[in-house]
């Protein structure tokens, strides 16, 4: 029999049932002690903080989904910079410096400092004669790093150079990292460091 105390518990706990249920409540906790003992009638018990607890660990996965999500995005939009700054140095033009480098970026290659004017010279001396060579480059990048609006990243830098004058071809392999900076919403290079390997 259901009895007033036992409707009044079910009121006080926060999860009300109705008098037929809780009849059938208390015949299932019976079965369950009498069939499969004490570690399942707790299970049973603790259903209700199960729940929330699931529902905690859905919040977290969630969460997590939408911050690997924004490392994905922010990895492919820094890969694009990369990609577009070096075409200054495959197809000089100082748009692409501009479109993907804060003014004072500084590029140190070899013991040497690279701004914005010794790029803007480079790209000159090249514009001011004919092109007779094509370079293609790729990129394997070993470590993506971020807090908060800044990110530094290694990878390996690779070049062929094929000059149609001396019918050569060049294979070059650096080691470099770089330091940008996430400026209203976009991210630009700050810094780069540049070690030939071969």
């Amino acid at each position: 029999v259901v009895t007033k105390k036992s409707s009044e518990a079910a009121k006080n706990s926060g999860h009300y049932f109705s008098p037929l249920a809780v009849k059938a409540r208390l015949n299932f906790k019976k079965t369950l002690r009498r069939r499969w003992g004490a570690k399942l009638l707790h299970f049973f018990n603790t259903s209700i903080m199960t729940k929330k607890s699931c529902l905690s660990l859905l919040f977290l996965l969630s969460f997590s989904y939408g911050f690997s999500q924004n490392l994905q995005k922010d990895s492919s939009a820094i890969r694009q910079v990369l990609t577009g700054f070096f075409e200054v140095f495959t197809n000089p033009d100082m748009k692409h410096f501009d479109n993907n480098c804060v003014p004072n970026f500084e590029l140190y290659d070899m013991g040497e400092t690279w701004n914005r004017e010794r790029v803007a010279e480079y790209v000159k001396s090249i514009q001011s004669k004919p092109k007779d060579w094509t370079r293609t480059n790729r990129f394997e990048f070993i470590k993506f790093n971020f807090r908060k609006n800044i990110a530094w990243v290694s990878y390996h830098n690779y070049a062929i150079i094929n000059n149609s004058k001396t019918n050569t071809t060049r294979n070059i392999h650096w080691l470099e990292s770089m330091i940008l900076e996430k400026m209203k919403g976009r991210w630009v290079l700050v810094q780069m460091h540049s070690t030939l390997v071969n």
